[in-house]
């Protein structure tokens, strides 16, 4: 018996056609337009070449990227009170309703109210004040001002690439307190500059803010002064931009603090306070390639608010008890009993102790909580906020996603609200995300 791969390189489906991406865990891809679920769990593609949708079985499937520009606001206008993160990575904002010692209850603007187990719960972040994202994309070429020479940067599937020396940049309206996340590909030697806080949308030396150096297993912080020229910060050791090709990067900066934080995956690296005062007087970012070779792709893009308070601790050692933390910096442990007329009950030295909730800023629940039960046809939806999801579809069509997700069981998603689907969580990722063109489909065949 022989066994061969059959590669198919179509023509780019025509612009006016969906095009949105499907990616295998084989690094294929196909271009197209997700027409549903079944409760088989199989995925049916539409492809602009294909007269009927294509069945494909979710075991060799990686993810959907869905391209279109995300909707103008969540369709309920609640302010968001408490960030949820769950033990298997889920997150969700919304308000804290009820806190005891079996489960944990919160009103969601996409699924309203839900009930989890207190056990799935890693953390609680309250959040002070409305929770704004300010942008999100790419979703086009034309919304970011583009320097000299033209064609350096590009755009294609929610990718921008460079392939030379040139700049972007726009006015993201950065918060006081702001937080920018992206995934970063390259090849070869990282060089990449970004300016945060600019009131230019070119890359300016003589504006003011904060520049970032990206290069090859490090990261320097630069104070930019206008006129006064730039200010050395410190450089800090990355290795993963050394010894890798991706990565997520983030940068959490506080105004109030005069304080900017580096974190990569999801774990802070340092974190920098300027004793000078907050540079930055703009809103926007800009980004400056330094290297002509393989494209540097910039995607993901997110820019929001965040809360103020620095990441959970990422050390090895479970905490026996709870750990909260005040607005005010002070930490203290004990067992949280649960919320009661707006105070949180903190058990400490068998004496309870209630903390008005405006004093909170994070718990941190004890990390040994068991995961959620395995479930065949489990994916995780991104939403256009920032939340995700875990869950079982149980039927895809264009009105409606319902689901049951392990924690906190049934729920109906509207599928403009969904960024990016994400299936087989336990398999690793293709070496590089697609960053679009051409479809490269690899069909195995028998002979």
């Amino acid at each position: 018996m022989f066994v061969a791969a059959l590669s198919i390189h179509s023509q780019t489906p025509p612009r006016s056609a969906p095009s949105d991406l499907l990616q295998f865990l084989d690094g294929s891809t196909l271009h197209g337009s997700l027409a549903g679920v079944d409760a088989r769990h199989v995925v049916h593609w539409r492809h602009p070449f294909a007269r009927e949708a294509i069945a494909f079985q979710p075991r060799g499937l990686h993810r959907v990227r869905f391209l279109q520009p995300a909707p103008a606001a969540p369709p309920e206008a609640d302010t968001p009170a408490c960030r949820l993160r769950f033990a298997n990575g889920d997150e969700v904002v919304g308000d804290l309703l009820v806190l005891d010692d079996a489960q944990v209850v919160f009103k969601t603007w996409f699924g309203g109210e839900l009930t989890a187990p207190r056990a799935a719960v890693r953390s609680l972040q309250f959040i002070k004040g409305r929770s704004i994202v300010a942008y999100e994309g790419p979703t086009s070429l034309t919304e970011w001002n583009v320097g000299q020479p033209a064609g350096t940067w590009s755009y294609r599937d929610g990718v921008l690439s460079a392939t030379g020396i040139g700049s972007l940049g726009r006015d993201v309206g950065l918060p006081p307190r702001g937080r920018i996340e992206m995934d970063l590909d390259w090849s070869g030697q990282l060089s990449l500059l970004m300016s945060i806080y600019t009131e230019s949308t070119r890359f300016d030396f003589n504006a003011s803010g904060y520049m970032f150096i990206l290069g090859p297993g490090y990261v320097t912080l630069q104070r930019m002064q206008g006129i006064r020229g730039t200010t050395h910060m410190g450089q800090v050791l990355v290795p993963q931009l050394a010894e890798r090709s991706q990565i997520r990067l983030e940068i959490r900066a506080d105004k109030e603090q005069n304080s900017l934080a580096l974190l990569v995956d999801g774990a802070q690296v340092h974190q920098w306070t300027d004793a000078a005062g907050f540079a930055g007087q703009g809103t926007g970012i800009a980004f400056l390639s330094q290297r002509v070779g393989p494209p540097l792709n910039l995607s993901n893009i997110r820019v929001s608010s965040w809360e103020g308070v620095p990441p959970a601790s990422t050390t090895n050692t479970e905490p026996a008890t709870t750990v909260v933390s005040l607005v005010n910096g002070d930490s203290a442990r004990g067992d949280v009993k649960g919320i009661r007329e707006g105070r949180l009950l903190l058990e400490m030295n068998q004496s309870l102790l209630p903390v008005p909730l405006e004093r909170v800023a994070r718990v941190e629940l004890p990390g040994k909580a068991a995961e959620a039960p395995s479930v065949a046809g489990l994916v995780r939806a991104e939403l256009h906020t920032g939340a995700s999801v875990t869950l079982t579809i149980k039927q895809w069509n264009e009105r409606e996603v319902s689901g049951a997700s392990p924690h906190f069981g049934n729920v109906t998603l509207k599928p403009e609200w969904i960024r990016q689907l994400v299936f087989n969580l336990d398999q690793p990722k293709p070496d590089k995300p697609p960053i679009g063109g051409r479809d490269d489909f690899f069909w195995p065949f028998e002979k």
